[in-house]
């Protein structure tokens, strides 16, 4: 078992810096424009795989602070990452068809309400005309009634007997005919203004019944707009809780190519950078640590676990009782059980499989948290790199790789199996740190 030098425990790296600083602003933006190419209807099952590939890209970039940049631009697989993106998914989809319905009802509200006052005044208008008409039509109704009394008064009867010169006759005849001709254009403009008046008439008819129209939808219209911006904050919440269970599926989400969970990946990465730091001459990389951690706890899911985002195990790993049985040390208990449970005889502890008394003296901090817990990965394993470079120095050479991992566990078998991983895990490649994408971050 492992024992470590007495060295001060650091903090765990600031993990900020180079951080891909992506915020649920960004989400929605990329989500609006996946919608948009998406076809104007509810089937979500007639979503083109290009549209889903572009959501499972998003859930991709929900950010982490707590997160190596290099793991979160990975590819992920396991059941409950695929169900936490297929959340986001959906709360995306429905956020941004929200938003989409909002905004064209708004639209449509704005377009009504602009008619509706273009109508008003046109029926101003109207109202005004007729009101003319009317006027006009009551005048020339007017002209030609006097005429009717002019007529009867100076030309019916025997008014043309009363005359004695004939030139006088000639003349009143003379005026019946100009009169008859001012009333010819008195019924022709009375018949003018009558039809104007009933074209007015039909055209105030048709914009009441307009008018009446258009306050009923601008009313149901209102009614939408209401119920859409109503759901803003529930469908804002829901992205919100969707991106938070993201973020949680990813820790135990599984590395594809590797048998690796993210939690455990980080936690090897992050003792790698603190190693790098404190014994920097070690030259220790991440997969020297990981092909110890698959011997020793199948990196901390042994027995069905799962390591939390946290780095702890949600449940711990205690070996069998080293009461000198066959083929097993008899260690007498050292912590009076307050790591393994047992105060009679010690047993090995978490991920990396410490002993108590081992502990006590050799355990440290690896995520700067001010306590060293060997149920942790990420204190296990920087613990254990700090170890492996104690006992190898140098760890560039495979010669002093083997050495570092015999005085960890002195087993032929044991150190070909660790070699073996650690081969496996060294082959695997890690991708570029992202660019830093700055956005205004999510309102609370």
């Amino acid at each position: 078992m492992p024992v470590f030098d007495n060295r001060s425990p650091r903090t765990r790296r600031c993990r900020s810096r180079g951080r891909l600083a992506v915020s649920l602003g960004l989400l929605l933006a990329v989500a609006a424009t996946v919608i948009a190419t998406r076809p104007d209807s509810p089937d979500r099952a007639a979503a083109s795989e290009s549209v889903d590939d572009a959501v499972a890209s998003m859930a991709l970039l929900v950010p982490d602070d707590r997160l190596d940049v290099r793991v979160a631009a990975l590819e992920l697989r396991g059941a409950g990452w695929d169900r936490a993106v297929a959340r986001l998914d959906e709360a995306l989809f429905a956020q941004a068809e929200n938003a989409r319905h909002l905004a064209t009802a708004e639209a449509r509200l704005a377009a009504l309400r602009t008619e509706a006052t273009e109508v008003g005044a046109r029926l101003r208008d109207v109202v005004e005309e007729i009101e003319g008409l009317t006027a006009r039509l009551e005048a020339v109704e007017a002209v030609l009634a006097a005429r009717a009394v002019d007529r009867f008064v100076n030309f019916g009867g025997d008014a043309l007997a009363g005359l004695d010169d004939p030139a006088d006759a000639t003349d009143l005849a003379r005026d019946e005919e100009l009169g008859q001709r001012v009333d010819e254009v008195q019924v022709s403009t009375r018949d003018d203004l009558l039809d104007r008046q009933a074209r007015t008439d039909a055209d105030q008819r048709a914009l009441l019944g307009r008018s009446v129209e258009l306050g009923a939808e601008i009313g149901s219209t209102r009614t939408v707009v209401g119920e859409r911006r109503a759901s803003v904050e529930a469908l804002d919440t829901a992205v919100r809780e969707a991106a938070d269970d993201v973020r949680s599926a990813r820790w135990s989400a599984t590395i594809p190519g590797t048998d690796l969970s993210v939690a455990a990946l980080d936690a090897y990465l992050n003792a790698e950078a603190l190693l790098a730091e404190t014994m920097g001459s070690c030259n220790l990389s991440w997969w020297m640590i990981a092909g110890v951690a698959r011997i020793e706890s199948r990196h901390g899911r042994y027995g069905g676990r799962t390591l939390r985002a946290d780095g702890r195990v949600d449940r711990p790993i205690i070996g069998i009782a080293l009461d000198g049985g066959p083929g097993v040390r008899a260690i007498v208990d050292t912590d009076d059980g307050v790591y393994d449970g047992d105060d009679e005889w010690d047993r090995a502890v978490g991920p990396l499989q410490f002993i108590p008394e081992t502990w006590l003296r050799r355990g440290r901090d690896g995520d700067g948290d001010g306590r060293a817990d060997p149920q942790n990965m990420y204190d296990a394993a920087y613990s254990a790199g700090r170890y492996l470079c104690a006992l190898g120095g140098n760890l560039t050479t495979r010669a002093a790789l083997r050495a570092a991992y015999f005085g960890y566990n002195n087993s032929t078998a044991y150190v070909n199996d660790v070699i073996g991983h650690a081969d496996r895990y060294a082959d695997f490649e890690l991708p570029e740190a992202p660019a830093v994408v700055e956005t205004v971050e999510n309102p609370e």
